[in-house]
């Protein structure tokens, strides 16, 4: 049964999005800088050749290459060195990162649970390459449908962090976005601990993230653009809707000014920005002209831009379901999951997992911008509500109905009547949109 939960109607509930969006799925690097081990001060040029090939593959988003390059470069430094080296830590790492984009989570977290493994043996003073390789070991199991489960790898990475002051922010930011996603992701364990902190402590750790990206990369750049996505997301956690609107059109202009306007690095800051048309509910021009953008964007063959026009498509399509009609918008989900599935390196399985379960789409129903929250007839001072629903096909919710109130009958309907107006990317199956029942959301006042 897939579980949603708010703190209340003002809670975190606007961000429980599908944790592949929030993860930046578009700009994954290589995970780990690696080099060669002190006992190969003498590199021999093979072993060059096969990590600047695994490299380069990640780099270009083609990871089925990446996966093919970064197999024959373990097996190398397998019959070189032996399958206990610490040389085979990076590329184990490299190659799950690149079977995360394939779909293939149990052998990324083989590859994984064999690098952490390798790196408690061999290299145990390496906190940093720890905390990555955990976090992206929960966003395997995030993207495998299993948030409740990432919370294991993810906390260790967050102690990991919060126990040693030198690993950098941005890295920081990274493992407590990853634990977040895992808390609000559809399939979420109830009452996730924590998840308050996260969210208000965001607008600090945005600002922290954005200080050190300058210093790394410089205030006008366009790699500065391409990272600011992660503190944006922060912003959007802390409901800080103004400045995350802002950082997505400052990426814009450093991007534009280095690469043009059809740049594909533009496209995450452009859904950023047609995203929030759905948080605030208006603004659907800004969130057409973004989008339009976005599909004429300059991509390539390669997975990684498969992926980025199936997101922009379905995210065409969350607008039409918002602004305009669900009957509209179903050609849009379609056509955004053949993106993934007619891409050789992809196919159907993986779309079908893309899109396997229901989103809950940002924008609040009525009822929450009408003073109904705030009413003291109809808020209830301590309780939980439960309510179960289906999404539809259509991404609509049906058949609402109170499974566990309070003591505020009221305020349980106007719960049960703002659910019912909520609405959802539907999920996926077979190329077309599925209903999906028993669905459940709660709030909790106290």
């Amino acid at each position: 049964m897939i579980r949603w939960r708010s703190s209340g109607p003002c809670g975190p509930s606007h961000i429980a999005r599908r944790a592949r969006q929030s993860a930046g799925l578009f700009c994954l690097v290589v995970l780990l800088a690696g080099g060669p081990s002190p006992a190969l001060a003498e590199v021999d040029a093979q072993r060059q050749q096969l990590s600047s090939a695994l490299r380069e593959a990640m780099l270009a988003g083609n990871y089925a290459l990446a996966r093919d390059r970064g197999a024959a470069y373990i097996q190398y430094l397998e019959q070189t060195l032996g399958r206990d080296s610490a040389d085979l830590i990076t590329p184990l790492a490299n190659v799950a990162a690149a079977l995360v984009e394939l779909g293939d989570y149990a052998g990324a977290s083989a590859n994984l649970t064999r690098a952490l493994a390798l790196l408690d043996r061999q290299s145990p003073d390496k906190p940093l390459a720890r905390a990555r390789m955990l976090t992206l070991q929960g966003r395997a199991l995030i993207r495998d449908g299993r948030p409740a489960e990432a919370g294991v790898p993810l906390r260790r990475a967050a102690k990991i962090v919060e126990a040693d002051p030198a690993i950098d922010a941005q890295t920081r930011a990274q493992v407590y976005e990853a634990l977040l996603d895992s808390m609000v992701a559809p399939g979420a364990a109830a009452n996730a601990p924590g998840l308050e902190r996260f969210v208000f402590e965001g607008n600090a750790v945005a600002k922290s993230e954005i200080a050190a990206l300058e210093s790394q990369f410089g205030q006008d750049t366009a790699r500065l653009g391409q990272a600011l996505a992660g503190p944006a997301r922060w912003y959007r956690y802390s409901n800080q809707i103004k400045e995350e609107r802002g950082l997505h059109q400052r990426a814009i202009r450093l991007i534009e000014k280095e690469g043009g306007p059809r740049d594909t690095r533009l496209g995450e800051p452009l859904r950023g920005l047609a995203s929030l048309g759905l948080i605030e509910h208006r603004q659907r021009a800004e969130a057409d002209q973004a989008l339009n953008q976005a599909m004429g964007l300059q991509y390539d063959t390669s997975a990684r831009s498969a992926l980025a026009l199936a997101e922009t498509a379905a995210l065409r399509a969350d607008v039409e379901l918002v602004f305009g009609s669900p009957a509209g918008a179903q050609q849009g989900y379609i056509d955004a999951w053949q993106a993934i599935a007619r891409h050789p390196e992809l196919g159907a399985a993986v779309a079908d997992r893309y899109f396997g379960a229901p989103m809950r789409l940002h924008a609040e129903p009525d009822w929450t911008r009408k003073g109904g929250t705030t009413d003291s007839r109809l808020r209830a001072d301590t309780g939980t509500v439960l309510i179960t629903f289906t999404v539809t096909s259509l991404g609509t919710a049906d058949n609402v109905q109170v499974a566990s109130a309070t003591a505020n009958t009221d305020w349980d309907e106007t719960l049960r009547n703002g659910v019912a107006e909520i609405r959802y990317r539907p999920r996926m199956a077979g190329g077309k949109p599925v209903a999906t029942p028993e669905m459940e959301i709660s709030w909790s006042f106290r």
